[in-house]
């Protein structure tokens, strides 16, 4: 059975992850933007607004860090945003478009991937 169902996106759902409290959702989507969500009740508690291009992927910080997520998209950035604080609270260019994204284990290092065949590491 369904257990319950996130509405609020206005395109495609590119991402999902779970936050390390397992009690919220992040998600990128094609509209530009993240949501973020209570997994419970389905509410959306936050939207996360700044790309100009598709989110292609997201992650979220693990365990013991601040409510943080970032993201990659098609706009030739990667953001970092704080739950917390309204906006993005850093952006990493890049030359071509970013399509996937992950936090080291413990939460210093962020990976970028895209069109261009590399990772790139941030601190």
């Amino acid at each position: 059975d369904n257990f319950n169902v996130l509405k609020g996106h206005k395109n495609a759902i590119l991402d999902v992850k779970w936050f390390h409290d397992g009690e919220k959702i992040v998600t990128a989507s094609a509209d530009r933007n993240l949501g973020w969500w209570d997994a419970t009740s389905g509410e959306r508690i936050k939207r996360f607004m700044g790309h100009e291009g598709v989110v292609n992927a997201v992650d979220c910080v693990k365990a013991g860090h601040a409510p943080l997520v970032i993201s990659a998209s098609d706009d030739c950035t990667a953001r970092l945003w704080d739950a917390r604080v309204r906006g993005d609270v850093s952006v990493f260019e890049h030359e071509f478009q970013v399509t996937s994204i992950a936090y080291s284990l413990d939460g210093n290092t962020v990976y970028t991937g895209g069109i261009d065949n590399c990772i790139t590491s941030w601190d």
